[in-house]
């Protein structure tokens, strides 16, 4: 316990630190001042003011109110929500079965709009399920199992030992294991009763989501999970016919960007996948997919103990909740749209129809929809049982977000998320790296000095570790450290180790001595060539740090600033000796005396800025 305080707060330090940098807004002071207080449920309690859409500082709010939105921190109880949050999405579901049931007995336009949903799917599936077909896609999933650990999840112990199924499944269980010989040989049965241990269902237990609350999953038997990973292989790729890719977030991310040029909606579910009622399933699946769906679910589930009947078909953690939620909410955006826009019938053109279903996407509950249609599409979800997550959708206006991408207008916003202590040198280069991303994302659109600082912040808490400095293109990974591109600069370290002491072009290089910090290279300005003739700067990061969170004018200069209006060199260098007190050396390169004097003057307080020219 004790450690894991010590932990929190290192992390909360470390956000805090490069928090320093940002304009401090309410939303910024108010996450800030949560750290400094140690009053970490300020974060998530709902009292931290939200950013302002449409304002210039919004990427800096959105990135500080998300920064530790994901961490686990002690004192919040997030396992006891998540089986509260779930409780309650039973009864709710217990509520939809009813409704449905009633409604499509006595209510002809809910059985109109059920009907509706039930031939959709219907075009997509079929009316037949082939197990042959299904057979091609039987697999172990990835986790644990009722029978096995997370640690014993790989197929040397799900191929060996005696696997458990339901006993409605059983059957299908028979048949997938003598289909394999040596796994049949591996059971080597005296009966075929006693090839498998028959549970009820799966185990509820939770997994981390965020600061406030965890994710309940259910844990299927072996022989159960292995056969519904059939059935949602043949799912996902029924609906790639209909142009749906559920291996693929880009169509939803690009919608996303492009929602507020569009007239898009972007849509989000709370607990989408365990608000998958039984009633409607069994209303809009086709009977021969609906039976063989039915018969290796998880009826019962297992929570403290204790036995329960399910009131969902299917929990996340079965095999094909997440496509069988995706097919349901296809079906359903396309009902609206042909409601909204009127079918082929009704003199609706087929580039209508093509228009309109390049305007919509559906990747599990991210939903994008066009504006006109989104009310009744919300209508449709919720007398389906669904519930729109109101934190996540967004109906009009100019901030969007879909499968991990969040956009404000064209601008990438999507936030650094810290849900890990930053406590070692493989977490720490993470931080810096995603910082550093993250900063280049914002920087194309919004250009501003602050990015640069941010990352010299994080990246400081890497130094400790020199090992782990070696700089590596973005895109392989985090086993080094990603130098990211700043409004048309790349940033580039500095080859050696040495802090060179004459950098004049085509003569021998003089070094200083042996330096750990690497100097910031912000190299050749890609966008200007007229500018090469004028010299390029070096810097470190202490150095960025200091000009810009002191904003002092009298410190190191305001490079950042001026870096792309600065034309007469001379002059420029000039102004920079007198500020600090220094003189020009008669008969000297004005660059490498101010160079000289620099590396002399400052190295003993701070690393050294060396201004280098290409003439």
């Amino acid at each position: 316990m004790m450690q894991q305080k010590k932990e929190t707060i290192i992390t909360a330090d470390r956000c805090n630190d490069v928090l320093e940098v940002l304009p401090q807004t309410p939303t910024v002071l108010h996450v800030r001042k949560c750290i400094t207080t140690r009053g970490f449920s300020g974060i998530w309690d709902g009292s931290l003011p939200p950013p302002q859409i449409g304002s210039d500082t919004f990427g800096f709010d959105y990135f500080a109110s998300n920064l530790l939105k994901k961490y686990p921190f002690l004192g919040a109880d997030q396992e006891k929500a998540a089986i509260s949050s779930f409780e309650e999405f039973e009864r709710s579901c217990l509520e939809s079965n009813r409704r449905i049931y009633h409604s499509c007995k006595y209510n002809l336009l809910a059985a109109k709009d059920i009907s509706s949903i039930a031939r959709k799917i219907r075009v997509v599936l079929g009316d037949v399920f082939d197990w042959d077909i299904a057979e091609a896609g039987f697999s172990h999933g990835p986790g644990a199992s009722t029978r096995l650990r997370r640690r014993e999840s790989d197929a040397y112990f799900k191929f060996r030992g005696k696997p458990e199924t339901t006993q409605y499944n059983m059957p299908l269980a028979v048949a997938a294991v003598g289909r394999i010989p040596l796994w049949f040989g591996e059971i080597h049965p005296l009966r075929q009763t006693d090839m498998f241990h028959v549970v009820p269902g799966c185990r509820i237990t939770t997994v981390p989501k965020n600061a406030k609350t965890d994710r309940t999953i259910g844990i299927e038997p072996c022989m159960n999970m292995y056969v519904q990973k059939g059935i949602g292989s043949m799912i996902r790729s029924r609906l790639r016919r209909v142009g749906v890719n559920l291996s693929d977030q880009s169509h939803n991310q690009n919608l996303a960007r492009l929602s507020s040029f569009l007239g898009l909606s972007t849509l989000d579910l709370k607990g989408a996948s365990d608000t998958v009622c039984y009633e409607l399933v069994e209303r809009v699946l086709p009977p021969a997919w609906f039976e063989a769906m039915k018969r290796c679910r998880s009826p019962r589930y297992v929570l403290n103990s204790r036995v329960h009947t399910f009131e969902k078909f299917s929990t996340m953690g079965n095999g094909f909740t997440f496509e069988l939620e995706s097919l349901i909410f296809w079906a359903i955006v396309q009902v609206c749209v042909d409601k909204t826009f009127g079918s082929l019938r009704e003199g609706r053109t087929v580039s209508d129809t093509m228009a309109a279903d390049r305007l919509t996407a559906v990747y599990g509950d991210d939903i994008i929809v066009p504006r006109a249609c989104a009310d009744a599409v919300v209508e449709l979800l919720n007398f389906c049982g669904f519930t729109v997550n109101l934190e996540k959708s967004n109906l009009d206006g100019i901030f969007h977000e879909s499968c991990g991408k969040h956009y404000h207008g064209d601008t990438d916003v999507t936030p650094v998320y810290v849900d890990e202590p930053v406590s070692n040198p493989d977490k720490a280069r993470l931080f810096a790296n995603n910082i550093a991303r993250w900063s280049a994302r914002m920087s194309k659109t919004c250009p501003s000095p602050v990015y640069s600082a941010m990352w010299a912040r994080a990246y400081k808490h890497c130094e400790q570790w020199h090992e782990t400095l070696a700089p590596i293109p973005d895109g392989v990974g985090d086993d080094g450290i990603v130098y990211p591109c700043f409004d048309g600069f790349q940033v580039l370290p500095v080859r050696t180790a040495r802090v060179p002491l004459d950098h004049s072009h085509g003569k021998k290089h003089k070094w200083s001595g042996e330096s750990k910090i690497p100097v910031l290279d912000m190299g050749q300005p890609m966008r200007m060539k007229e500018d090469y003739q004028h010299g390029w700067y070096y810097w470190t990061w202490k150095q960025v740090e200091l000009d810009l969170s002191s904003r002092n004018p009298q410190d190191i200069p305001f490079l950042l600033r001026q870096l792309n209006t600065v034309k007469d060199t001379d002059t420029f260098v000039s102004d920079l000796l007198s500020k600090k007190g220094l003189r020009r050396s008669p008969g000297k390169n004005i660059l490498k005396a101010c160079e000289r004097k620099w590396v002399k003057g400052w190295t003993n307080s701070w690393e050294p800025l060396c201004v280098n020219s290409c003439a």
